[in-house]
């Protein structure tokens, strides 16, 4: 189903989360994925197909509430987390560069069809530092299928090393961030010493 934000100036094309490639006028648009890691320990992936190379901070946040509550209809235990203040003036997002978003989402610095991370903050004090739904391992076959062909095992591994990147930067301020890269004969291991899946120190090693 096909859900569209339109904004109130004529002029401007729609925003919305879609399957679709071209809009109504048969101008391409770029796919831009985003999971966002929200102030209750929970996080959103979104999707945003736009021809536009910026968004309205208000817009972008609509988007991110509908796919929450959307989640959360289904989550038992995502009722049992803390409310977000979506309205409140202290509202701003923030990315892996430490740059607060408050006004415009500049789309032209986020690279299409690839996921780029974003922490929401609503002003509240008690604010996850942790996030129980942050990572679906569940294989995509529609995404392999759409694989370019110049996607080849250089590419799988720089892929698997920006992971690692993004893992790493929850770490503390004062917390090491480490990652490794073993190449031995028959075998390639990326090890980083970000949070596991679990927040333990068993699963904060990983392998590849």
């Amino acid at each position: 189903m096909e859900r569209a934000l339109v904004v109130a100036n004529p002029k401007k094309r729609k925003l919305m989360i879609s399957d679709d490639n071209d809009d109504d006028f048969g101008i391409r648009r770029r796919e831009f994925r985003f999971k966002v890691l929200l102030p209750n320990g929970t996080s959103v992936e979104l999707t945003v197909w736009s021809v536009e190379t910026e968004m309205h901070f208000e817009d972008f946040v609509g988007l991110v509430r509908e796919k929450y509550l959307e989640l959360r209809k289904k989550c038992e235990w995502m009722k049992k987390k803390r409310d977000i203040n979506w309205k409140g003036s202290g509202l701003y997002l923030e990315d892996v560069g430490d740059n607060k978003i408050r006004n415009v989402i500049e789309l032209k610095n986020f690279m299409p069809r690839k996921c780029h991370i974003l922490r929401l903050n609503d002003g509240s004090s008690d604010v996850a530092q942790t996030f129980e739904n942050m990572w679906d391992l569940t294989p995509d076959t529609d995404l392999l299928l759409e694989l370019p062909e110049e996607y080849n095992f250089e590419a799988a591994i720089a892929d698997l090393i920006d992971n690692a990147l993004q893992a790493v930067w929850f770490n503390g301020k004062n917390s090491r961030k480490l990652v490794r890269v073993n190449v031995t004969d028959d075998k390639i291991s990326i090890f980083d010493n970000g949070s596991g899946m679990d927040d333990s120190d068993e699963n904060s090693l990983v392998k590849w």
